[in-house]
C-alpha cells in the first residue's frame, strides 16, 4: 500500500540531521514571484514530530497564512523617493510611478533591487541583522554607498535602521543569525544566480541556514498530503461503519481499507481521491512564464519539465497594445490595463465559434461586450465595469420580464381579493366624505392656499427629472471608458495558442502532453490523473474547463484526465513548503559549510548537488 507519510519518514531517515532545517529556530519562508512576494515566519510547534504528523494529517495543526507585498520598487515623477514593496500601495495614482522589477522572464536580473525588497520583508517580519554575524543588512550596505544616495533614502521618509513594523504579531525581535530561511524558486535557475543569492543571505543578512526547494515540488507535496488525509478519513469512516454493523474488521488485511472508493468527498479536495501512485503534474502559470513540472513523491522529473514563455505580464502587454491601437494610448498605463485584464478577461471554451459569431453581431450588442470605466483620480482611484447602453436596456427589460413572470402567479390569485378590498376602501372613503364635508373643504382650501397647484407641481417635477437626466448624461460623457469586446477572450487565448501572437511554442495542453510523454511509460496514466493548477493565471475564468477539454482530446482514450484547482492557487506552494517544514522534510546549507567552501574556492553549487545527490541520481531534482 502506498503511504505518503511513510515515504517521507523513510526518506528523512537517510538525511543527516545537521543538513535539515530545524524548527527549533524561526524559519522565514520566502516565495519571490514576479508579481508578489509571499512571506511568513514558521515558528517551532510545541508537539514532537510524530504528534505533528498526526495533527497535520488530521488538519488540526496550527498553520499561518503568508503575507503579500509587490515584488517591485518605484520612483514618483520628479522626486528622489524610492518606494519599496508595500509602500507603493500608499500612492493612489500608479501612473505617476516608474517601476523597477528585479525579475525578468522568471529569473533574477537585478540583485540590488531584489535586495532592497528582501530588506523590506525582514522589516515587516521584525527581523534584525547583527553586524557581528553579517554585513548588517540594508543598513550595512547603505554604509558603503554614496552620501547622495543616503540623502535620497532619508528624504523618502523611511527609517532604514528601524526593523519593526506595527503589523508584526510578535513583540520580540528576531535576529537573523539565529534564524533560517527557505527560498522557493523556479526550475533551471542558473547556478551563478543561486550563488549570488546565497551570498546575500549569508553575508549581508547573516542567516544561520539557507534552504532551497522548487515551488512545484512544494505544491506537489501539499497535494499528496491532502490526498493522504482524505483517503485516511474515508477509510476510517468505512471501518467505523463495518464495526457498527457487527463485522469483525480484524479479519480484513491492511490494504483492504484502501480499496474502498469514497462516494462523497470532502471540501478540501473537491472530489479528488488518492490513487496511491505518488504522481502529480504541476502546472504553474504565473506573472513571468508557465511551467509544466511532473513530480513523483514530491520530486521533479528533470527531463520532463517544460516551459512556456507566456505569463501574466505578456498578457497585460498584449492587451495594452490592442487597446492603444484601437482606442486610447495606454502604453504607459500598465497598472490600469492589468486591472482591466483581471476584471474582464476570460478564456473561451470554444474560441473559433465565438470569433465567428462576433463577425455577424455589431459591436456593443454582443453578449461579451463590456466597458471599463477609467478612474479620474479625483473621486475614483480604481476602474469599474459596466454594460454598453444596448445591453443595459436589454438587461433591464429581461429583469422586468422575470419579475413579471415571477409575480404573475401571485397576482392572478390575489386579483379578485384586491379588487374587493379596493371597492370596500372606496366605499368607506365616500361615506366619511359625506359625513364631514366642511372639514374636507377646509383642508383642501388650506392645501390650495399654502401649496402649488397640481399642474405647477407636475411641471416642477418634470423639470427636476430632466435636469437630473442631463446631469447623468453629462457625467457619462465626461467618463473615459475602454470598450472591450473580443479582446476579453482573444488575449488569454495566447496561453493555449501561442502561435497567434508569433511565438514558436506549443500551448499549455500540448506542453502537458509533451511533458508526460517524456516521462517513463509507467507514469503516464498517473500523471493524467493528477494534474494540479497553481499560479495567478489559473484564476482567469474557465481556465480549468478549457484545459480539461483540450487534454481529453489529446490524451489516450483509456486514460482518465483529472484536473485539480485549489482555492488558494497563489499561496499553494508556500503552504506546501510550510507543511514540509513541519515534517522536518527540508535540507539546508549551513553558514559554516558556506564559509568553508568560500575559503577553499569551491563552487557553492557543488555543495547543493552533494546534498541532493541521492535524489538527483535517478533523474529527480528538488532545486
Amino acid at each position: 500500500m502506498y503511504n505518503f507519510l511513510q515515504m517521507v519518514k523513510k526518506r528523512k531517515s537517510s538525511i543527516q540531521h545537521s543538513s535539515c532545517i530545524s524548527l527549533s529556530v524561526p524559519t522565514l519562508v520566502l516565495d519571490s514571484g514576479g508579481w508578489t512576494i509571499k512571506h511568513g515566519i514558521v515558528q517551532s510547534p510545541k508537539q514532537d514530530l510524530d504528534t505533528r504528523k498526526i495533527s497535520l494529517q488530521a488538519n488540526t495543526l496550527d498553520r499561518i497564512s503568508p503575507n503579500y507585498i509587490p515584488n517591485v520598487t518605484a520612483k514618483p515623477n520628479h522626486q528622489l523617493t524610492t518606494l519599496v514593496g508595500d509602500e507603493i500601495n500608499t500612492v493612489k495614482n500608479k501612473a505617476q510611478l516608474h517601476f523597477s522589477r528585479p525579475l525578468e522572464r522568471g529569473f533574477l536580473t537585478d540583485l540590488g533591487t531584489q535586495f532592497r525588497i528582501w530588506g523590506r520583508v525582514l522589516e515587516i517580519e521584525g527581523m534584525m541583522c547583527s553586524r557581528n554575524f553579517s554585513g548588517g543588512g540594508i543598513e550595512g550596505v547603505l554604509g558603503n554607498i554614496s552620501v547622495g544616495e543616503k540623502k535620497k533614502m532619508k528624504m523618502s521618509g523611511r527609517n532604514i535602521s528601524n526593523y519593526r513594523d506595527n503589523n508584526h504579531s510578535n513583540n520580540e525581535t528576531s535576529w537573523t543569525h539565529s534564524c533560517s530561511v527557505l527560498l522557493l524558486h523556479q526550475p533551471f535557475t542558473p547556478r551563478n544566480v543561486l550563488e549570488r543569492e546565497d551570498e546575500v543571505w549569508f553575508r549581508d543578512f547573516g542567516f544561520s541556514k539557507v534552504g532551497r526547494q522548487l515551488s512545484a515540488c512544494c505544491a506537489a507535496f501539499r497535494y499528496l498530503l491532502l490526498l493522504e488525509k482524505h483517503e485516511s478519513d474515508e477509510c476510517r469512516k468505512e471501518m467505523d461503519a463495518k464495526s457498527r454493523e457487527g463485522i469483525d474488521i480484524s479479519i480484513f488485511p491492511e490494504s483492504s481499507a484502501t480499496e474502498v472508493v469514497p462516494v462523497k468527498s470532502q471540501e478540501n479536495t473537491n472530489g479528488v481521491i488518492d490513487d496511491r501512485t505518488g504522481c502529480c503534474c504541476v502546472i504553474d502559470s504565473g506573472f513571468s512564464l508557465t511551467h509544466v513540472v511532473p513530480t513523483y513523491n514530491g520530486r521533479a522529473i528533470e527531463k520532463a519539465i517544460r516551459r512556456i514563455n507566456i505569463g501574466g505580464k505578456l498578457l497585460t502587454n498584449l492587451l495594452k497594445e490592442n487597446i492603444s491601437y484601437r482606442q486610447w494610448n495606454m502604453m504607459d498605463e500598465f497598472s490600469i490595463v492589468n486591472e482591466a485584464k483581471e476584471a474582464l478577461c476570460f478564456i473561451s471554451t470554444n474560441f473559433i465559434k465565438d470569433i465567428k459569431d462576433a463577425n455577424f453581431i455589431q459591436q456593443g450588442k454582443r453578449w461579451f461586450d463590456r466597458e471599463f470605466v477609467l478612474p479620474n483620480f479625483l473621486d475614483t482611484f480604481t476602474g469599474s465595469v459596466r454594460l454598453p447602453p444596448f445591453l443595459q436596456q436589454k438587461d433591464t427589460l429581461s429583469t422586468c420580464e422575470k419579475c413579471e413572470e415571477h409575480d404573475s402567479h401571485n397576482i392572478e390569485i390575489s386579483c379578485s381579493i384586491d379588487n374587493r378590498k379596493m371597492k370596500a376602501q372606496k366605499l368607506r372613503e365616500n361615506i366619511e366624505m359625506r359625513r364631514t364635508p366642511n372639514h374636507d373643504s377646509v383642508v383642501e382650501t388650506v392645501e390650495d392656499s399654502d401649496d402649488e397647484t397640481e399642474g405647477q407641481k407636475r411641471q416642477r417635477l418634470l423639470e427636476q427629472r430632466e435636469e437630473e437626466n442631463k446631469r447623468r448624461e453629462q457625467e457619462k460623457e465626461e467618463q473615459q471608458t475602454l470598450s472591450l469586446s473580443i479582446e476579453r477572450f482573444a488575449v488569454p487565448e495566447a496561453l493555449f495558442r501561442p502561435s497567434d501572437i508569433g511565438l514558436d511554442q506549443v500551448g499549455v495542453a500540448e506542453a502537458i502532453v509533451e511533458s508526460i510523454n517524456a516521462c517513463d511509460p509507467i507514469y503516464h496514466a498517473a500523471m493524467y490523473h493528477n494534474i494540479l493548477l497553481i499560479g495567478g493565471n489559473i484564476k482567469i475564468p474557465h481556465f480549468k474547463e478549457r484545459l480539461e477539454l483540450e487534454l481529453r482530446s489529446l490524451a489516450p482514450e483509456n486514460y482518465i484526465v483529472r484536473v485539480y484547482m485549489p482555492d488558494d492557487v497563489l499561496s499553494y506552494a508556500w503552504n506546501g513548503a510550510q507543511d514540509m517544514l513541519l515534517l522536518d522534510r527540508l535540507k539546508s546549507l549551513d553558514r559554516e559549510e558556506w564559509e568553508a567552501s568560500r575559503k577553499a574556492g569551491k563552487d557553492t553549487g557543488e555543495i547543493w548537488d552533494s546534498l541532493y545527490k541521492e535524489d538527483s541520481k535517478d533523474g529527480f531534482i528538488l532545486i
